[in-house]
């Protein structure tokens, strides 16, 4: 899997798009990493995960990443009664 940072092009303005205060400049910086990614990338892949997690409002501290894993803070994680 490629990362980002590996794509010709996109290593200079993910350091500056990190730096960028000003939302609108921001977007713009992004919007032409997501250009590069079009142009440089010959497919990406996409993948269904097979996997639902289920939660109450008496669960606090489960995070579901962006790869749709658990994150559990343990030391921030609470149940409530």
């Amino acid at each position: 899997m490629t990362e980002l940072k590996q794509i010709p092009g996109t290593d200079h303005p993910l350091s500056v798009g990190r730096g960028e205060l000003d939302l609108e400049k921001r977007k713009q910086i992004y919007k032409r990493i997501a250009e590069i990614v079009v142009e440089e990338v010959p497919w990406i892949r996409v993948q269904p995960n097979p996997f639902v997690w289920g939660s109450t409002s008496r669960v606090s501290g489960l995070y579901i990443n962006s790869m749709s894993r658990p994150f559990l803070a343990l030391r921030e994680m609470t149940i409530a009664r």
